[in-house]
């Protein structure tokens, strides 16, 4: 897990009282070496849009502002409690859904688009907060024959900068590269999913989806995926990623398969308090 750099707002009008209360000392030495602690004085617009920005992408951060800080609970054991609250965030995982070829043109000839993942990572999606689990779910917005976001050269597209910045967030994280293919697909055809070993896709946990998924009547492979894929490699080995597909006969079964992915993915994915 990766260590996480705490940031302490403190107030302008009061410099250095937070970081030397006694609370905050206490809170610190029980968190140990699983932060580090990083103090912000908050003296200009930067800093506050700062505050607002984690705030908004609920991040555990320490408010520790002028009265947010001197309202806390009165009790150090209390306050700790509050604290640690927030840092059991850091302990569940978000699960983030990847849809790249999800923008279909207005000639989809030669399969130029995957399409059922729109649908079926929002029903995914909907399934996973159900079960209180933290989702982020990412539809591709280009078609691929304008721009394939699963290349290389289109990393600096706003659908893969923004992965990049969720991904970056503070925590544990899983991605599911969500993909679907034609009936008629050479060698595919007879499968309801393959699972693609591409770089940085995590080897058990595709097994366990694979024995999950078996387990369920689903007919799974596993292939070697082009080195072409960009998407799963380009995060590393922190995240644990994995890449399927799908066939698209299952269009009218979205709803099973959804749920089978789901039941696979709370096997390993915990409950998370922010949900």
């Amino acid at each position: 897990m990766k260590k996480v750099e705490m940031e302490i707002f403190e107030s302008k009008d009061c410099p250095r009282c937070v970081r030397s209360h006694p609370k905050l000392e206490a809170m610190l030495a029980k968190l140990g070496n699983k932060v580090s602690a990083k103090f912000i004085e908050v003296t200009d617009p930067a800093n506050w849009a700062r505050v607002e920005e984690l705030h908004i992408e609920r991040i555990p951060s320490i408010y520790m502002m002028g009265t947010t800080f001197w309202n806390a609970p009165p009790e150090e054991e209390d306050f700790i409690k509050m604290c640690n609250y927030q840092w059991t965030f850091l302990n569940s995982y978000r699960v983030i859904i990847t849809t790249p070829h999800a923008s279909c043109p207005a000639n989809n000839t030669h399969h130029l688009c995957d399409t059922i993942v729109k649908e079926l990572s929002r029903l995914i999606e909907q399934k996973l907060k159900e079960a209180k689990r933290a989702v982020k779910r990412l539809v591709g917005d280009i078609p691929r024959n304008e721009c394939d976001l699963n290349r290389w050269d289109c990393r600096e597209t706003t659908f893969r900068k923004e992965l990049k910045r969720v991904i970056a967030i503070p925590g544990n994280a899983m991605l599911i590269d969500l993909h679907s293919y034609p009936p008629e697909e050479p060698g595919w055809g007879d499968f309801d999913t393959i699972l693609l070993r591409v770089e940085n896709a995590d080897r058990e946990l595709m097994e366990i989806v694979k024995s999950s998924l078996m387990g369920k009547g689903y007919k799974v492979n596993m292939a070697d995926g082009s080195s072409a894929n960009d998407l799963v490699p380009s995060h590393g080995k922190e995240t644990r990623a994995f890449l399927i597909e799908i066939n698209e006969r299952l269009s009218n079964d979205l709803e099973d398969v959804a749920s089978a992915i789901v039941q696979t993915v709370c096997q390993v994915v915990p409950e998370s308090p922010s949900v």
